[in-house]
C-alpha cells in the first residue's frame, strides 16, 4: 500500500514538474503566425507571453530586438521602418525558440462591419468563374477573426484563425 502511495506521489510530482517547465515557454498570439502580413513603413508591435522577467530576443530581417517579460510574463517589441517584401522568417528566442515563416511586409487592410463581407466566393462562383480560376496570388493574405464574444473582459488571444493566401 505504501509503495502504491509513493508511486502515485512520484508520478504527481513528475507531472507537476513537467507542467511548471512548459509554462515558461515563450508564446505568441495566434495572429502572429506563419503567413502573416506586417504593415510596411510603420511601427509594428510584436508581443507575447513568457516566464516573468525572462529575456526575449526577436530577430527579423537584419534587425534584432531585445526586451524582458514583466512580472506577469507580458512582453513586446516595436519594429519600425519595415520595407515591403518577403517572404521573411522571424525568430523569437527565450529559453526556447519560436520560428515564424513566410512573412510578408506590405499593406494591411482591416475590414469589418458589413454582413456582405462574409459571403464566400463559392456562393457566388457562377458569376465569377474566370476570376476565381485565376486568383492564385501568394502575396494576398487573409486572416478571418472568429466570431466569439466576451463582453465581460478583454481577451488576450483569439480562439482560432490562420493566415491563408489567395487561391482558387
Amino acid at each position: 500500500m505504501k509503495t502504491n502511495r509513493l508511486a502515485i506521489q512520484l508520478v504527481c510530482t513528475m507531472l507537476l514538474a513537467i507542467t511548471l517547465n512548459t509554462s515558461g515557454q515563450v508564446k505568441l498570439p495566434r495572429l502572429l503566425s506563419d503567413g502573416m502580413v506586417l504593415q510596411r513603413e510603420s511601427d509594428v508591435k510584436i508581443w507575447g507571453w513568457a516566464k516573468a522577467h525572462e529575456k526575449i530576443t526577436v530577430e527579423f530581417t537584419d534587425s534584432v530586438y531585445q526586451t524582458s517579460a514583466d512580472a506577469s510574463g507580458n512582453w513586446s517589441v516595436t519594429m519600425t521602418g519595415l520595407k515591403a517584401g518577403g517572404p521573411h522568417t522571424m525568430i523569437v528566442r527565450a529559453e526556447d525558440t519560436l520560428v515564424i515563416r513566410d512573412i510578408l511586409v506590405g499593406d494591411v487592410w482591416v475590414c469589418s462591419g458589413q454582413s456582405n463581407m462574409e459571403i464566400n466566393m463559392k456562393r457566388v462562383s457562377p458569376l465569377y468563374e474566370k476570376e476565381i480560376a485565376q486568383c492564385e496570388n501568394n502575396a494576398i493574405r487573409y486572416f478571418e477573426v472568429p466570431k466569439k464574444y466576451n463582453f465581460k473582459q478583454p481577451q488576450q488571444d483569439l480562439p482560432g484563425g490562420k493566415w491563408v493566401a489567395a487561391h482558387p
